[in-house]
């Protein structure tokens, strides 16, 4: 029993060392993938901000802030147009336009395109009547192709020297954390290498150690072998030289005790029956011998 108790238990130590190592940290665990998501979803955002408000540049739009009402509700205050180039002559009565009205940027639906004069009849969808003045062609700035509503709160901020600074701050902070989940994953990723190699190594010593003890065990089985064997042909020895001890003197007096016990007072009755009559058969023998020799005589 003891030894399966301790078979048992080497099996369990061997089992439990060369399993897989136990997670350490518990919730700790999650912390490189939670910096690295939020870090991810700060770019993303500064990114989907930043996209809708630069990209355009750079396909031949242009971007305006929508500041006044004169367009809803259709197009709303705080909203984000983006306008392209256009022919004057392609405009139709309907289109939205944006031209330039003193030092500002108005949009305005179109009313009616003389094509002749080279002027635009504009009205804006809030205002009661039609815009006073006609907009020549060369103060056309473009088509008002999509329009977004909210996003130019943001073009507003991105406008400022202050909004840019908080922008960059904004992505500099989900950068950092990318940067600092992956360390922490590294560094765990590491320490459990490491933790594994340990257990390795500790495993493969109790490995070492059992296949030592097993060889111990099988060196003394086969040392006790020629023991026991010894032990075995001893025995036998012994128990003739007890047979020996008890047919000794002690046994030779008890068998002629025995012979004696055997012969009791009846033999010496029988004896000198027997000699007697041994002695009439002699004398029997020698006296026709004495007839004999008399008569010869």
């Amino acid at each position: 029993m003891a030894k399966k108790r301790s078979k048992k238990k080497k099996k369990q130590e061997a089992g439990s060392v060369g399993g897989s190592a136990p997670q350490k940290g518990g919730m700790l665990v999650y912390v490189p993938a939670f910096c690295s998501l939020i870090g991810t979803l700060m770019l993303l955002v500064v990114i989907a901000l930043a996209i809708p408000l630069t990209v355009p540049n750079y396909l031949g739009y242009q971007v305006y802030n929508v500041v006044s009402g004169s367009m809803e509700p259709a197009i709303p205050i705080g909203s984000v147009i983006y306008v392209k180039a256009i022919d004057p002559v392609e405009i139709k009565k309907g289109d939205v336009i944006a031209f330039r009205g003193g030092d500002s940027v108005i949009m305005h639906r179109v009313v009616d395109n003389k094509m002749v004069e080279g002027t635009f009849t504009t009205k804006g969808d809030a205002n009661e009547g039609q815009d006073m003045n006609e907009v020549p062609y060369a103060n056309l700035v473009g088509i008002v192709v999509r329009h977004i509503p909210i996003l130019g709160q943001l073009l507003i901020l991105f406008g400022s020297s202050f909004g840019r600074l908080c922008m960059i701050c904004f992505a500099a902070c989900g950068a950092l954390l990318n940067v600092l989940g992956g360390r922490y994953r590294d560094t765990m990723e590491y320490e459990a290498e490491r933790d594994r190699e340990r257990a390795e190594l500790l495993a493969e010593t109790l490995q070492r150690k059992h296949e030592a003890d097993a060889a111990r065990e099988a060196a003394q089985k086969a040392t006790a072998g020629p023991e026991r064997e010894s032990i075995g042909s001893e025995a036998p020895e012994q128990e003739s030289a007890g047979r020996k001890d008890a047919s000794g003197p002690e046994g030779t007096e008890q068998k002629s005790a025995g012979r004696e016990e055997a012969a009791g007072p009846e033999d010496p009755e029988q004896k000198p029956a027997g000699g007697k009559e041994a002695e009439q058969a002699a004398a029997e023998e020698v006296s026709p011998n004495t007839a004999e020799d008399s008569a010869k005589k």
